[in-house]
């Protein structure tokens, strides 16, 4: 095995291990894969996405429509009201926060 290999294999290691810590700390929070949001994004249901990351990130690239939440000081009344000015239309309303690998958006929605 070169290295590049041995890398892939470590940080795929990490990565398992961080999800389930993120899994396990987060618990009631429902984690939901890239492919499932994606399939949910292309159905006539309603989705209001908070992205979790730094605005450097958001700034780079982000969901079209998606609000930028601040995940170390998250102003839970103004998110409130952006769900709120956003769902006022419709009858059922999902929010789904999304960042990196899912611990600053399960920090905001806990």
């Amino acid at each position: 095995m070169d290295d590049d290999e041995n890398n892939t294999e470590n940080l795929s290691t990490f990565m398992r291990i961080t999800l389930a810590g993120i899994r396990t700390r987060f618990s009631s929070i429902k984690q939901i894969q890239t492919n499932e949001l994606n399939t949910r994004l292309n159905t006539n249901e309603f989705i209001i996405l908070l992205d979790t990351r730094a605005v450097e990130e958001y700034n780079i690239s982000h969901i079209e429509g998606a609000i930028n939440i601040d995940p170390l000081k998250p102003d839970m009344k103004l998110i409130q009201e952006k769900i709120h000015e956003r769902s006022t239309e419709h009858e059922r309303t999902t929010v789904v926060a999304y960042c990196s690998i899912g611990y600053r958006s399960s920090m905001v929605i806990n």
